[in-house]
């Protein structure tokens, strides 16, 4: 009770490696996985870098909110000329 095994017609196989090699040969969507390519080398190294720039960023704007705030000073209210003490 073995494996039953098919053989493929040799009309079907010709097809098959004229279908490769015309594959092989042909080049006309060469530029699209290329383009894929290098979107997809952008979007990993985003993925990568991505925690590290997120910490950076949050940083700077942490210090950006501080300084900020240590620098503004509010208008009195009731007037758009005189600012608080």
């Amino acid at each position: 009770m073995g494996a039953s095994v098919t053989l493929m017609p040799v009309r079907m196989k010709g097809e098959h490696v004229r279908l490769l090699h015309r594959l092989w040969r042909e080049d006309s969507g060469q530029d699209l996985v290329e383009y894929g390519l290098i979107v997809a080398l952008v979007v990993i190294a985003s993925i990568a870098l991505f925690p590290q720039i997120a910490t950076k960023m949050g940083a700077a704007f942490s210090s950006w909110g501080s300084n900020v705030q240590s620098i503004w000073i509010p208008w009195c209210p009731g007037s758009t000329t005189v600012q608080c003490p």
